[in-house]
């Protein structure tokens, strides 16, 4: 079901006025234990923070600081494709924490963009479900708890370093030729003089505490280590405004929703070990990972939400389709290594195995997104239970492109089929090829008697006059039987013949009359495409048109 862009704003409005209904202990004085399930003291309601047991559970959660490009639409379908292959659920959370780089009506999009691809969401923002709200804005509070646990458990502790002090430690370490590092200042203070500095309200944040950490599993790399606390200081994990950062929110998020396998771009690998130290600091056993490898530019430059010409809108703008889509960004190390077929998304479901994704990073190839794309247009064209849709999408092309009357021929069903039979053996990746300013003559019949490259006497236009009544008599002359590639060019060879003219310049003028120019495909299969009826009416569209222009000519 299409869920449109107001409907996902409407439900934002209501929940902002709705109080969630969360355990009270998460609103209590008392002691917070986060290894623990709380159930809702005031209500029957039970918070979930873990899945039925053997489900698997994946998300996909982009920052609506951008739109969908391709990138991110992998991210998905590989999330997408192991929840439906292990019958399992596919959750959709928005990350929209930092509200500075939010871009209005991106979420929208996103729910839009994925429901377009097919990637329908299990639990979402729209749809809701059992482990909401999936909204991180409105799970500060949540944050804000875990942060307090974090840094009672001595994983994290407060910040007190002024604005002042650390932009003179991000000098000092750039005039020394190193990287910004907090020094971990704070992480020495007593527990009663951090009390003390909170109680007289002076600002801080909450670090957590980097330390050692074992090498961890990658399901796509293998054993991976990470040296972080060489490299870079205590990270802050909640801003001295109460907002989580991007680490602390998603490890919460995971395990309160249950998540069992986080698959994610691989720039996040090197940022896991915090995600580990976070984990392991409140008590819990991290989902299982895979990071997925690079997305590239053609030129080796990795991807970018401002390339507006591989945002998945821009791309459905231009006529590809979600089929061809997927295809592209599931990549050739999956399951169509060959590129020699298309799969549709139950059979992406059926033939994926994560165990096959290779770290090999991919480029984007728009050659083989446009073969992809003809693949696809050839198999919705080929297969039965396909054709009457996509022949229902090239009327609407038609119709949107072209201003034609509902009830004209070339949009009946008859015709629309000939045509897309036609565009198999053409060079169109598209449907929206069709729509090329060189395809015009499918739809509209020509306005003007010559070619638009010369000027014909008034004896060359006679001539193509007594051509074209020949050739609508010998046509008229033939039965639908008749009316085959054999039998039309019989009836061409013969009129041609009859006429004491060279072929060359009788095909010219009969393709003319009926596409407005001399050049073209072969006319014998002009009239197979156009059929019996729709080039009588061709034919004699340019005889009515060539008597108006001769009448005009009298009079003036």
């Amino acid at each position: 079901m299409h869920v449109p862009r107001p409907v996902f704003s409407i439900w934002r409005a209501v929940r902002s006025r709705v109080k969630p209904l969360y355990c009270s202990h998460y609103h209590s004085t008392t002691v917070y234990n986060p290894t623990t399930t709380a159930k809702c003291c005031v209500a029957p309601r039970t918070y979930c923070t873990t899945a039925p047991e053997g489900e698997v559970r994946v998300r996909f959660a982009p920052s609506p600081t951008g739109y969908l490009h391709l990138g991110g639409l992998r991210t998905a379908l590989y999330n997408y494709l192991l929840a439906r292959s292990k019958n399992g659920k596919f959750i959709l959370r928005i990350e929209d924490t930092d509200s500075t780089r939010l871009v209005p009506g991106a979420a929208e999009a996103l729910y839009e963009m994925l429901q377009w691809a097919g990637l329908e969401p299990d639990e979402s923002p729209v749809g809701g479900g059992s482990h909401g709200p999936y909204m991180q804005s409105e799970r500060r509070h949540l944050y804000q708890q875990h942060a307090s646990a974090l840094v009672d458990n001595g994983a994290a502790y407060r910040c007190f370093c002024s604005k002042f002090r650390l932009e003179l430690l991000r000098k000092e370490n750039a005039r020394q030729g190193e990287r910004p590092k907090y020094d971990n200042k704070c992480s020495t203070l007593s527990t009663a003089r951090a009390d003390k500095l909170v109680q007289q309200g002076t600002p801080h944040c909450v670090r957590l505490k980097l330390r050692p950490t074992e090498s961890f599993h990658d399901l796509v790399y293998g054993e991976i280590c990470n040296t972080l606390e060489d490299v870079e200081g205590d990270p802050v994990i909640l801003k001295s405004d109460g907002q989580a950062t991007y680490h602390l929110a998603n490890v919460v998020d995971d395990h309160l929703m249950g998540v069992t396998h986080v698959l994610r771009g691989v720039e996040w690998q090197v940022s896991t070990p915090k995600h580990i130290l976070l984990y392991q600091g409140l008590g819990w056993t991290p989902p299982a990972l895979a990071h997925l490898p690079l997305m590239l530019n053609t030129d080796g430059s990795k991807l970018s939400k401002r390339q507006d010409n591989l945002r998945v809108e821009h791309l459905r703008s231009a006529g590809y389709t979600a089929r061809s889509l997927l295809n592209f960004v599931i990549g050739g190390g999956l399951v169509n290594k060959d590129n020699s077929c298309i799969y549709t998304l139950d059979d992406l479901v059926q033939k994926f195995d994560i165990s096959r994704i290779t770290t090999n990073p991919s480029r984007i190839d728009m050659e083989r997104l446009d073969h992809l794309s003809r693949m696809d247009l050839h198999r919705s064209i080929q297969h039965q239970s396909e054709a009457s849709n996509t022949r229902q999408q090239l009327r609407r092309l038609v119709q949107d492109t072209v201003c034609l009357k509902s009830d004209d021929p070339v949009l009946r069903d008859e015709f629309l089929s000939r045509v897309m039979d036609w565009s198999i053996t053409e060079p169109i990746n598209r449907l929206q090829d069709l729509m090329d300013p060189k395809f015009r003559y499918l739809w509209t019949a020509p306005t003007t008697t010559t070619s638009s490259t010369s000027d014909s006497s008034l004896e060359q236009q006679q001539q193509a006059v007594s051509v074209v009544r020949l050739v609508q008599r010998s046509v008229q002359a033939m039965s639908e039987e008749e009316y085959t590639r054999d039998g039309l060019l019989a009836m061409l060879k013969s009129t041609h013949e009859t006429l004491g003219m060279k072929k060359p310049l009788f095909m010219k003028t009969v393709r003319l009359a009926m596409c407005g120019t001399t050049q073209g495909d072969a006319v014998v299969d002009i009239f197979r495409t156009f059929g019996r009826d729709e080039a009588l009416r061709r034919l004699q569209c340019y005889l009515d048109l060539n008597k108006l222009q001769s009448d005009s000519t009298s009079n003036t």
